[in-house]
């Protein structure tokens, strides 16, 4: 019954963000490949910023997970958070993603995988592994703690030879939201094209998984032509346009999951971007267990 309920919320959260994402874009009068290759406009910079007000088709009783009691975290900012995590485990994923990830790329040039658990310690090696948990370890800590206002946001990055399993330990007086899943991604120029689905799609995280309650991007390359073009991570505002968020190594981006942060990344069009992606959720009952991030 609870798998059924799940896949009917699920149908009716897809639907709901299909139409509006049509009637933005109706609303802009551009294609998707427009959009996603667009100049960027109107960047979001370090810090705090209002997410826009926005009521869903669907009615505010019709959530997931069903009954919850209090509304979903983050919803009105999001977090542009910089060098808030251990530059030397950067070096290693980008090296990582170099090296280890050219079997799994789709012809539209992007590379993903499973970046919880241990699925792919045997393709990225031990050393990329282990720097891959630990920074999942500190974007969880430095993303809950943005969500609900604890400060200090950013943890602290261990010193030289205190790079061990535990030094971006969860804080005891952090609030509960907890990885539900995480990807490692490359993306490299590819085939791209208006009538395809792709990573430069509009989208709705949690349309997409009904357990999504808190997002979190953190590139670990830079963009601007350093390590590649396009790739801007771009939220799809009924105001406003397109607002931007200018791709940085060592920069997180955190927002809410649902209908009020449609968004999509620029088409990728030079280089390897790369970047560690995590989804957080307030119910205990599916987050990943503690061994896996």
């Amino acid at each position: 019954a609870w798998t059924a309920a799940r896949l009917a919320w699920r149908d009716r959260a897809t639907a709901s963000a299909r139409a509006l994402i049509a009637a933005r874009r109706a609303a802009a009068g551009a294609p998707p490949l427009t959009d996603a290759l667009a100049p960027q406009k109107n960047p979001l910079d370090s810090g705090v910023h209002a997410t826009p007000a926005h009521r869903s088709s669907m009615s505010p009783s019709d959530c997931w997970p069903p009954g919850a009691s209090q509304p979903r975290p983050g919803t009105a900012s999001r977090h542009v958070i910089d060098d808030a995590f251990d530059p030397r485990d950067l070096s290693v994923l980008v090296a990582a993603a170099k090296t280890s990830m050219h079997a799994l790329r789709a012809s539209d040039g992007e590379a993903s995988a499973a970046a919880l658990g241990r699925a792919s310690e045997g393709m990225l090696g031990l050393d990329a592994h282990d720097a891959m948990r630990r920074t999942l370890r500190a974007m969880t800590e430095t993303a809950r703690r943005a969500v609900h206002g604890v400060h200090p946001v950013v943890p602290p990055v261990p010193a030289e030879g205190d790079r061990t399993e535990g030094a971006h330990s969860l804080r005891d007086d952090a609030p509960t939201l907890r990885p539900v899943g995480a990807l490692f991604t490359r993306i490299v120029p590819g085939e791209t094209s208006v009538d395809a689905h792709g990573y430069w799609s509009p989208h709705v995280d949690k349309a997409n998984v009904p357990e999504y309650d808190v997002s979190a991007v953190l590139y670990l390359s830079d963009g601007a032509g350093v390590d590649f073009e396009g790739g801007a991570l771009r939220f799809m505002d009924a105001s406003g346009g397109w607002k931007t968020v200018t791709p940085r190594r060592n920069r997180l981006v955190v927002f809410s999951s649902g209908e009020e942060n449609v968004h999509a990344v620029g088409v990728v069009t030079a280089g390897e971007r790369a970047t560690l992606n995590l989804w957080l959720t307030r119910d205990p009952r599916v987050a990943a267990a503690d061994d896996d991030c």
